[in-house]
């Protein structure tokens, strides 16, 4: 005779899956780290666009297999990327970290104008609707734009 095993409602996994959040979460400086060379960047930006054709890129980034393994491990331990099948993927919080690189990156390609704005900001410079005005014409990225004015 075959005993089925309860199945547990999402009510009743909520604090199993707490517990587990907060032995396994990693920290901030250790998910920078793991994403601060180039070729690490690389590998979790190709596994973004292209999820499961990451393997032949060690070839083409001149890595040997052990550091393409090796930085694919430590983007895994964060929890940037899961292995299925052989073959990596983003995990939520690994979308959410690409996403918020590639507004660091439109950031640093509006560096100059960027610089401009904030040589524009104290107060006896320019009047806050001016300010607004100018952020607007310099600022083409809708997202990036947001975010300033929100902070202003």
């Amino acid at each position: 005779m075959k005993v089925s095993q309860p199945t547990l409602s999402v009510a009743q996994k909520i604090p199993f899956l707490r517990q587990q959040s907060l032995q396994k979460c990693p920290e901030i400086s250790a998910l920078f780290k793991a994403l601060s060379d180039d070729k690490s960047l690389m590998l979790f930006n190709t596994v973004a666009m292209s999820p499961g054709n990451s393997s032949a890129l060690f070839q083409n980034l001149n890595l040997t297999r052990k550091q393409y393994y090796s930085k694919m491990n430590s983007l895994t331990k964060q929890g940037l990327l899961i292995r299925k099948n052989g073959k990596y993927h983003l995990t939520t919080m690994g979308k959410i970290i690409y996403e918020l690189q590639s507004i660091a990156g439109v950031a640093v390609n509006n560096y100059w104008k960027l610089k401009a704005i904030d040589s524009l900001q104290t107060p006896e410079n320019l009047p806050k609707h001016e300010l607004i005005k100018l952020i607007t014409t310099l600022v083409e990225d809708p997202e990036l734009r947001e975010i300033i004015l929100r902070t202003k």
